[in-house]
């Protein structure tokens, strides 16, 4: 099978506001279900990173974790990025390939959204049962060390990802919470299990480490698309650190 890898480049996130280090984007392919990799080859700063600057972001990543293949076979991820240096200006935005990852872009009608919170990693968990929906989860990273996480955040979309916001306002710029999921202040996944038109209910399944910042770590599922979720496994007690 084929699988495409994206990595930070140039001065990352650091030092990409930085006009002598910019952030810059690579990106590597295998066709071997992973067994080798082609050589690293820069992509998207045409279409990514000179975009970002109309919108007034100034540095920017394609975060961690796993992407996912949309029903039409495009690949879909998030970013995060940074408007000032202020920690409370980073945002989320939506990045995309239309080609098997050969080019990278950005929505032409993209717009970013922000949290009432400190964001970091925005991953898109994937298509909901209409297809032009897309559901992202957010790490939030307003807890420390030795103290309880802060609700998980969400962006919805409508528009195929063009723009972010809660589900009774999808278009609004400004992420939702699941308040009854406490982020350890960590990276996670999620991912769209099963389907109605193909099983017998859509089920979302997320993985997140808490409810203590780094400790801990449960299985939530999802069976309304998304709006809330219930923990259904616990996987490790708060005595644990599952790492980063």
């Amino acid at each position: 099978g084929k699988l495409v890898a994206l990595a930070v480049s140039g001065g990352g996130f650091a030092n990409g506001h930085n006009p002598n280090t910019p952030s810059r984007m690579l990106r590597s392919k295998s066709y071997d279900n992973g067994e080798t990799w082609s050589p690293w080859e820069e992509v998207g700063q045409d279409t990514v990173f000179k975009v970002m600057k109309t919108k007034s972001i100034n540095r920017g990543f394609a975060t961690s974790g796993r992407g996912t293949t949309l029903s039409s076979g495009r690949l879909a991820t998030a970013m995060v990025g940074s408007t000032t240096g202020n920690l409370k200006n980073w945002v989320a935005y939506y990045l995309y390939s239309d080609d098997e990852g050969e080019t990278w872009k950005l929505h032409p009608n993209m717009q970013w959204a922000k949290g009432d919170d400190l964001l970091s990693e925005p991953k898109i968990i994937g298509e909901l049962d209409n297809t032009n929906h897309l559901l992202m989860t957010v790490r939030n990273g307003n807890s420390s060390a030795g103290k309880q996480g802060r609700p998980r955040m969400y962006g919805y979309s409508k528009d195929g990802g063009a723009t972010w916001g809660t589900f009774d306002s999808p278009s609004s710029g400004i992420l939702g919470k699941w308040n009854n999921m406490l982020c350890g202040n960590v990276d996670s996944e999620g991912i769209v299990w099963t389907r109605k038109d193909r099983e017998d209910k859509t089920r979302i399944l997320h993985l997140l480490t808490g409810p203590n910042f780094r400790r801990g770590m449960s299985f939530w599922v999802s069976e309304n698309g998304g709006k809330s979720f219930a923990e259904k496994l616990k996987v490790l007690g708060t005595s644990s650190n599952p790492g980063k």
